[in-house]
């Protein structure tokens, strides 16, 4: 921030807008690893104005891909794609070595949360042969795999993926995310040995929001995967200050997929622990989770509530589901009305 900061102050004195471009992008990213949304915002603003002024396609592709970041992060679904198909053909203009890749990460993350995911699967396989010493690949292929529920083949890439516990990673601009990534399926698979080392990687960096590289995408608040963590180790007390962080952090940001994901985590981490009250609390959480889903356009994760509920054994009271109409209005949910 401080040598960002200084960019920005001796550009503008001399009315260099490249730098100062480059310094107010730069700083965008910084401020959004912080959480500071509304900061990242008025940086990314004057990042837009000046690569239009410029009308230079380097600047313009790197422009449009800490804009789409954005949108995704607020769950702007509908405007992705054209988003992400514009940043892609002023990369391509520019011969950007990063243009192709930022544009799979970013559809990724838009076909997980429409239910599309399985379209990704051939271009991922494709980026982990092409980018051998790029580690969040694979864990992103084993990621891919935990979101469809394909066991075997999650193990498969992850034990890969992790074969050195990623211990071997360079502190590089993808490391925090390969991390984060290993991370979730870690707990899918609920390997405790590697939760305990991982918890132990991350713990430091528990205030930060995960962000790769020069902002191409944003995979939410470092205290969720934490939450995922803790919750495989049993350490329940644990987990719930993390998802309870992971909840306000993406309160704050705006973020309201992430959201909608750290509340479904958060409920099955309180019907695993099922002490007094958690079922309730759950059954509150999935709820909202549910309502984000629907009104975003989740559909995978709206299809993952759907499925729990009408399939579930809870005991939960009858008033308490009467009061979360969008859960128990769905047909078939029998047991819960």
């Amino acid at each position: 921030l401080a040598a960002t900061s200084e960019i920005i102050t001796l550009a503008e004195q001399e009315r260099d807008q490249v730098s100062t471009l480059v310094g107010r992008a730069w700083r965008s990213i910084a401020l959004l690893e912080l959480g500071e949304r509304d900061k990242a915002d008025k940086d990314l603003n004057a990042v837009l104005r000046l690569a239009d002024e410029l009308r230079q396609p380097l600047y313009r592709w790197w422009a449009l891909g800490l804009h789409t970041t954005r949108v995704l992060l607020e769950g702007g679904f509908g405007e992705v794609e054209s988003l992400a198909q514009e940043q892609l053909e002023s990369g391509q203009q520019v011969q950007a070595p990063d243009a192709i890749p930022a544009f799979g990460v970013q559809m990724a993350l838009l076909r997980r949360e429409q239910g599309r995911l399985p379209e990704m699967e051939l271009a991922f396989k494709t980026f982990v042969e092409q980018y051998p010493t790029v580690p969040a690949w694979r864990s992103g292929l084993a990621g891919l795999y935990r979101e469809l529920g394909n066991v075997a083949q999650a193990r498969e890439e992850f034990e890969r993926a992790a074969a050195h516990d990623l211990m071997d990673l360079p502190r590089d601009p993808q490391w925090l995310a390969a991390i984060a990534l290993a991370a979730e399926v870690c707990a899918f698979l609920s390997d405790t040995r590697r939760a305990e080392l991982w918890y132990d990687v991350l713990l430091p960096y528990a205030e930060r929001i995960v962000v790769i590289g020069t902002g191409t995408a944003c995979y939410g608040a470092v205290s969720y995967f934490l939450g995922l963590l803790a919750a495989t180790l049993s350490r329940w007390d644990a987990a719930e200050r993390h998802f309870q962080k992971a909840t306000l952090a993406h309160e704050r940001m705006r973020a309201k997929p992430f959201l909608a994901r750290t509340q479904y985590e958060y409920a099955q981490m309180l019907l695993t622990r099922n002490q007094p009250g958690d079922h309730e609390q759950a059954l509150q959480l999935l709820d909202q989770a549910f309502s984000a889903a629907q009104k975003l356009g989740m559909k995978s994760l709206e299809e993952k509530i759907t499925s729990q509920v009408q399939g579930s054994t809870f005991n939960a009271q009858s008033e308490v589901v009467s009061s979360q109409p969008s859960i128990a209005s769905r047909p078939n949910d029998s047991e819960f009305q």
